[in-house]
């Protein structure tokens, strides 16, 4: 699912008359090596916890909340995440969460009636999500990356060509097999690519090809694609 999905979905949650925690964390180690936001949420959430009145469905509801959210980050958080995003509400039965490479400069906690959402739009608006394609005249990677980390990828592989020695029209001839196997590879490659675009709604399309390749790929593109390939 991508970021603009789970925001959506996420947009779509009715106000609840319970807590509903949005938690946003940068989850890089500190100087020292060590985790630094299990101490953010344990201060905070005892301190949002005294404005609900003791033993309140509220108070319960958001202390349910803190002990999954704990469990969460001492069991599931990835070492190569440096930040989380975390919406939770145990009565709503929400738990929703969004790890990143991504990094969030400091850490934010939001108690309201609904998930907060605009950190995370912002976030998705500074690493918006695009797809690289790295390719010569037989092989293609096509990466794609959502909040600065690769998140697919796909290879498209054909014969590998050589150059001869032949000449006159035996070598024309033979450049001609040679050059329909680079077109058609590229054809390959430019329909994978149209897939991933339109499946993975990507607005953005990086190119790394040799001049040849790099030609053979601007003539095969749709208008659609070409629109959408910025350097």
């Amino acid at each position: 699912m991508t970021l603009t999905e789970q925001l959506e979905r996420l947009a779509t949650f009715e106000p609840a008359p319970y807590p509903v925690v949005s938690l946003y964390l940068n989850t890089q180690p500190g100087q020292t090596g060590r985790d630094q936001h299990q101490v953010f949420i344990r201060k905070e959430f005892k301190a949002r916890g005294r404005t609900y009145p003791q033993n309140s469905p509220e108070q319960e509801s958001l202390d349910r909340d803190l002990e999954r959210i704990t469990r969460y980050l001492e069991t599931e958080l990835q070492p190569s995440a440096n930040s989380v995003a975390i919406f939770a509400c145990s009565a709503g039965e929400l738990f929703e969460t969004i790890q990143s490479a991504a990094r969030i400069d400091q850490h934010w906690l939001h108690i309201g009636d609904q998930p907060h959402l605009y950190p995370l739009a912002r976030l998705e608006s500074q690493y918006p999500r695009y797809a690289a394609v790295v390719a010569d005249t037989n092989t293609a990677r096509i990466m794609v990356f959502a909040l600065g980390e690769l998140v697919t990828e796909r290879e498209v592989k054909n014969v590998k060509t050589r150059d001869t020695a032949q000449g006159g029209w035996s070598q024309a001839r033979y450049q001609r097999h040679i050059g329909n196997f680079h077109l058609q590879h590229v054809k390959e490659v430019v329909d994978t690519l149209d897939r991933i675009v339109r499946d993975e709604e990507i607005d953005q399309i990086l190119l790394s090809c040799e001049e040849e390749t790099l030609t053979l790929i601007r003539d095969q593109m749709p208008k659609h694609l070409a629109e959408r390939v910025v350097d």
